[in-house]
């Protein structure tokens, strides 16, 4: 009687404790197909509406970090570089950047309201630790997407480390499209080009 008695109590305490926890999570957590923006709590079909749709992209499904986006309309690379290349040289590129967003490109820049618009000046120090918020998304980029035997580019890096993490996960060869003008070293595998360069040339 005792033994049933000791059990039941324990059932009771299990099941208080995951009433509890599911109370809790519901109240601190968004459920599934949920996520948070600057406009609060909003669902993935409201996303689908109000960011990626109006820039040309439409949500396939979801994992537990990222959405998972197609095209609409899957551009051509001929319109894609075209595109760039044509908005590039139609700019001085040494002119100093805006500090204030033009407010009729507010709307389109925020994503409809819900990207966070946070002034802030930031010195970036070329250290391990700036990258640690990025790698997480990378690895599960990676996952979904294998790199084995592929050629490709990363856009942007000053620090070669995304690169590394390509080739580590089985890319045939990296090119790191920048302004800045890098040296990589030890590798026949990473190259670097100009920007510019590259939309000119990215047939060959």
């Amino acid at each position: 009687m005792k033994h049933r008695t000791g059990t039941l109590v324990c059932l009771v305490v299990i099941m208080f404790t995951v009433i509890g926890i599911s109370i809790y999570r519901s109240n601190r957590l968004p459920s599934p197909g949920i996520m948070i923006t600057a406009k609060g709590y909003v669902t993935m079909d409201e996303l689908d509406l109000e960011v990626f749709a109006p820039h040309g992209f439409r949500l396939m499904g979801e994992t537990d970090t990222i959405p998972l986006l197609d095209f609409i309309k899957k551009p051509t690379c001929e319109e894609v570089f075209d595109e760039w290349l044509e908005i590039t040289l139609a700019n001085d590129q040494y002119r100093v950047p805006p500090k204030i967003i033009p407010p009729s490109l507010t709307k389109k820049y925020l994503m409809n309201g819900h990207a966070h618009l946070i002034e802030n000046f930031h010195i970036i120090k070329l250290c391990v630790n700036n990258h640690q918020g990025t790698v997480l998304a990378v690895y599960h980029a990676f996952e979904l997407h294998p790199l084995d035997g592929k050629v490709g580019f990363v856009i942007g890096s000053q620090t070669p480390w995304v690169e590394v993490f390509a080739l580590l996960n089985g890319a045939k060869e990296v090119t790191t499209v920048e302004y800045q003008h890098l040296k990589i070293n030890g590798t026949e595998k990473v190259r670097y080009m100009h920007p510019i360069e590259f939309a000119k040339n990215w047939r060959k």
